[in-house]
């Protein structure tokens, strides 16, 4: 038999009294871990060592609004079908003409640009190992020329 005083029943209505305590220590929690579960809406730092590349590459346009010519300037049967395959495939970029050039004495590949189109061309230069050189004129600052050379026929 219980002692005078004291209550038998149920764990609630035992504990009772306590019942509120534990709803704001249980609130007071979860506001506090709240923002550690939440993703933050500030803009996040670039780590220090990164460099300004990346943030230049951010404001390129999609390799699938700069179209690229290439052109073979070797001997070689189908090498511009051959590159063409990987920059229209993996890179992404949109084909142009697909052709022999005018000569196929070129040594070198090169992505030729126009005024304005430093940084699209100096990227898929980048992306197939070669040297961008700037064009005399052009005025689609969206187009890119490829010619193929003997170091990669």
């Amino acid at each position: 038999m219980p002692a005078p005083g004291l209550t038998v029943g149920p764990w609630f209505a035992r504990t009772r009294r306590f019942f509120p305590l534990l709803v704001i220590v249980a609130l007071a929690v979860a506001v506090a871990l709240l923002p550690a579960v939440r993703p933050s809406s500030a803009p996040t730092a670039a780590p220090p060592n990164a460099s300004g590349s990346a943030e230049a590459a951010a404001k390129l346009p999609p390799p699938w609004k700069i179209r690229v010519d290439v052109f073979n300037g070797t001997t070689t049967p189908n090498a511009a079908a051959e590159l063409s395959d990987q920059i229209g495939g993996p890179l992404a970029y949109r084909l142009g003409k697909v052709a022999n050039a005018n000569r196929s004495d070129y040594v070198e590949t090169r992505v030729y640009f126009p005024p304005g189109a430093e940084a699209i061309a100096a990227r898929l230069a980048k992306q197939l190992g070669v040297q961008a050189t700037a064009l005399p004129g052009g005025k689609d600052k969206l187009r890119l020329v490829v010619v193929i050379g003997s170091d990669r026929a």
